[in-house]
């Protein structure tokens, strides 16, 4: 993960994402549920970025 403001985003999405556990400890995403989680938030920073470059 690039040492960045935008890969630090991910990485703390991720893990977020990883610890969110039910009342048995099992973890509520894993394999391919939390892949395209990490996408959509991927596309969605992607399209902000995008965003704010046009707007200046």
């Amino acid at each position: 993960m690039p040492k960045n403001p935008i890969g630090e985003e991910i990485a703390l999405y991720r893990d977020t994402l990883k610890n969110q556990v039910d009342a048995s400890s099992k973890q509520l995403l894993n394999g391919k549920h939390l892949q395209n989680k990490l996408m959509s938030k991927v596309a969605n920073i992607l399209f902000r970025e995008l965003s704010r470059a046009i707007a200046n």
